[in-house]
């Protein structure tokens, strides 16, 4: 079992914002994604540290979850500051659920168990929604 992390994917799946028109290097990179995923297993988990897809609202991004979805390994996502669609976690999860989407938790104040240590999601304390992921050993 291994912990990675991974920010800003800017999924279009479903949106009409192309990530090539920033250059070259952005050209497939879904497929790049998968590429780079491809190497978890099912025991492993990818904390998506937001910015994950383009989508104004949740149905647009339906494909790019369903993508993350499909993608091996646990996920556990974050909301970054382009993250328009999001509204609430529960409306997220329940999105979730009536999609089918299975492998994709939510951390958004609250936290996840990995081994010894713990994912913890909180505000940054000013009243901004700024969104913290850290590893902290476990008491």
């Amino acid at each position: 079992m291994s912990l990675y992390a991974i920010g800003d994917t800017h999924l279009s799946l479903g949106a009409s914002k192309p990530m090539d028109i920033f250059g070259p290097k952005w050209e497939n990179h879904a497929e790049k994604l998968r590429e780079g995923f491809s190497k978890l297993t099912a025991d492993d988990v990818c904390v998506i540290c937001g910015d994950i897809s383009w989508g104004m609202g949740i149905e647009q991004c339906r494909e790019d979850f369903l993508f993350i979805d499909a993608l091996p390994g646990k996920k556990i996502i974050l909301k970054g500051n382009h993250d328009y669609w999001w509204s609430t976690s529960a409306k997220a999860k329940k999105f979730f659920a009536e999609c089918g989407i299975t492998s994709i938790e939510i951390l958004y104040n609250n936290a996840f168990q990995y081994g010894e240590y713990s994912l913890c999601g909180t505000l940054n304390g000013i009243g901004n929604t700024v969104e913290l992921a850290s590893l902290s050993s476990a008491p």
